[in-house]
């Protein structure tokens, strides 16, 4: 019941950010409608997420993690053209995700199950899988991640989820898991951690 209630709030709150981030970019090319419309998501978002915090206050508290400044011009020279694949059975955030990447130059292309990853990454070339911890039904992403390092072992793997914090790191290094992203997250947290994970398989030099 709990982890559902977190899983929810962090979601909503991804989203919310995920708008923000928009939001400042739009206003940075003077496209003042696009704007709004953005505010407009961003503010039913934070309305779901605060629905469900309400929800969930009677108890357990999920402290949020520290906010790290990034880099973000050298994030976006550094990752462009990157060929990134999200895994996330919401298409709010599929969407979401694809549109920071987009906006900050990968190639970003999105599923909604872990068999459709699958099935993309045997058409097509990919060198980084973003996946939910638990995107539906079927294989999850621990085991994504491993049957990705099996088959596809140059691709990089960044998993993301409500409890990243609680990841294990032997489990992240037996399965093949480049990095977390704990939900919720920013546009340009989004990007510098695919930038960390392509520095690591020298698909980018390091500036």
């Amino acid at each position: 019941m709990v982890s559902g209630i977190l899983n929810d709030v962090s979601q909503s709150l991804s989203v919310v950010l995920g708008y923000l981030d928009l939001v400042a970019r739009a206003l940075d090319h003077s496209e003042l409608e696009l704007a709004r419309q953005q505010i407009v998501l961003a503010a039913c978002a934070a309305r779901s997420a605060a629905a469900a915090t309400d929800d969930f206050l009677s108890g357990a508290h999920r402290s949020a993690h520290e906010l790290v400044p990034i880099d973000v011009s050298r994030v976006v020279h550094e990752i462009a053209q990157l060929r990134v694949l999200v895994v996330d059975d919401s298409a709010t955030l599929r969407e979401l995700f694809v549109e920071m990447l987009r906006q900050a130059g990968c190639d970003a292309h999105a599923v909604g199950s872990t068999e459709a990853a699958l099935a993309r990454l045997e058409a097509t070339t990919v060198d980084v899988v973003i996946s939910d911890l638990s995107p539906g039904h079927g294989m999850n992403g621990w085991d994504l991640a491993r049957t990705i390092g099996e088959y596809w072992p140059g691709v990089g793997v960044i998993l993301a989820s409500g409890g990243a914090d609680d990841l294990a790191q032997d489990q992240r290094a037996a399965c093949g898991v480049d990095a977390v992203l704990s939900k919720p997250f920013r546009g340009a947290e989004l990007c510098d951690t695919v930038r960390r994970v392509a520095l690591g398989h020298s698909w980018v030099s390091a500036r």
